[in-house]
């Protein structure tokens, strides 16, 4: 997990990162470093006209303090190659923007719609209609400056479409004009269909909006409300970025393998000389979109560098280096062996049965202190560090030997010195005690107080 704060003045460009952008207060949250201290903080630049993009960069990251090493590379990056831009991490509660509205006691959502993508998608259109900028999926990886696919200059909102799907554009990466009366109004019925679910909100589409959609509802709500503000008369106001499959293209690494994530998440990160991607092909497109299960594939991106991959170390050096890993101390030293004591030892059973025949067959069966008391060169050159304690029972006492210790003696308990337990103070009730009582709890009562004469 990373550090926004660190992100940012690592990725600014090292040594001129406080000249590329205004002072920022000191937060609590590294967080905000990004946000600027939440969004009520984001004005549009002065004497900007509306059909300027605002150099704001939107992405999404829930918790935002918890961001793991990939996303966190991805935006480390964008703000390497956009030192202009100021990035902001949006979040469930960032302030500045509103969240998603309370849904209607019969919202018919699917059971699916509340998820945490839908939620990204939701504040990154907010975020878009007040301020205008580009947003962004935090796992797309950038390989060229926003100018690349961005019209800073054209008063449009701008994207690619869901594949050859007509008036669509796809929610990965978007970019808005200031004050745009589009984004405005998809935003809204984004806002609708929340509020009363998106099954109901698609039920109630038109026809013409749905038609070639409709197998894809509700989860295609993003693309269907996009094509309900378009009727209210925004056409002109869109500029499509070819289709995301072609060459030079987001997804055009994916449409390489016809859409085998394992592969093509192999081929994207393996080594050159194995056959992996090289720089040649992946600089012409703007960025790599990754879908949450190519996502999930990447796995340990410094493995990855290590192996040779040229995107997993190109993203690696975004991010600040790795802090060092705290080594566990090692074990122990064993103690040294003394020839004074060497009791039964680990791995010395075999031995302790020669010398038991040894001398039994000199005078007689030995007790087990002399066994563990009359070491021999032998014993000790074969005796483990680790002594065992000598353990012998004498009557009702419990004596134990350790190496160098005196015996300590434990008394055995006199069971019929131990007291009897109190009489219990309930009774069968208009009965005399019987001391069978507990059998049936649920007949007793507290004994009453004796009565007083009069």
């Amino acid at each position: 997990m990373h550090d926004l704060g660190a992100l940012q003045a690592y990725a600014l460009g090292r040594a001129n990162a406080h000249s590329l952008l205004p002072t920022l207060p000191t937060l609590s949250h590294a967080t905000e470093l990004y946000s600027t201290a939440g969004l009520h903080a984001t004005q549009l630049p002065p004497n900007v006209s509306a059909s300027i993009i605002p150099k704001h960069l939107f992405t999404f990251w829930s918790p935002p303090d918890e961001i793991p090493d990939f996303p966190a590379a991805c935006i480390a990056e964008f703000k390497r190659l956009n030192p202009e831009w100021t990035v902001h991490i949006l979040h469930p509660g960032i302030a500045g923007l509103e969240p998603p509205p309370f849904q209607n006691i019969n919202a018919d959502n699917d059971g699916s719609y509340a998820s945490l993508h839908h939620v990204a998608q939701w504040y990154g259109a907010a975020a878009l209609a007040r301020f205008g900028g580009v947003w962004v999926e935090p796992t797309s990886i950038p390989l060229r400056p926003l100018e690349s696919w961005v019209e800073e200059h054209r008063a449009a909102v701008q994207g690619w479409p869901l594949g050859h799907v007509a008036n669509t554009i796809d929610s990965y990466a978007l970019a808005a004009p200031a004050r745009s009366a589009l984004m405005y109004r998809w935003w809204s019925e984004l806002r609708l269909a929340w509020k009363v679910g998106v099954g109901t909100y698609c039920e109630n589409l038109p026809s013409d909006v749905t038609v070639d959609l409709r197998e894809r509802l509700p989860q295609a709500t993003w693309h269907a409300s996009f094509r309900q503000s378009l009727a209210s008369g925004h056409a002109d106001a869109v500029a499509y970025r070819p289709t995301a499959t072609a060459p030079a293209q987001p997804l055009q690494w994916l449409h390489r393998f016809n859409f085998d994530g394992a592969r093509a998440v192999d081929w994207l990160f393996a080594n050159a000389s194995s056959g992996g991607a090289t720089p040649a092909e992946l600089s012409a497109a703007p960025f790599l979109r990754l879908r949450p299960e190519d996502y999930a594939r990447v796995g340990d991106l410094y493995a990855r560098a290590a192996q040779g991959s040229y995107l997993a170390q190109r993203l690696v050096n975004a991010l600040p280096p790795r802090p060092p890993s705290l080594s566990s101390p090692p074990p122990p030293s064993p103690p040294p062996a003394t020839r004074a004591y060497a009791n039964l030892a680990v791995g010395a059973p075999k031995f302790l049965s020669k010398l038991i025949r040894h001398v039994r067959s000199a005078r007689g069966s030995p007790s087990i202190e002399e066994i563990g008391t009359t070491p021999t060169d032998a014993w000790l050159r074969s005796a483990s560090p680790y002594a065992l304690p000598l353990v012998k029972h004498s009557g009702t006492e419990l004596a134990t030997t350790f190496p160098n210790e005196v015996i300590t003696t434990f008394p055995s308990p006199d069971l019929n010195t131990i007291p009897p337990p109190p009489p219990p103070l309930w009774q069968f009730e208009g009965s005399q005690t019987t001391g069978q009582e507990a059998d049936s709890p649920t007949l007793l009562a507290l004994p009453t107080e004796p009565a007083h004469a009069v």
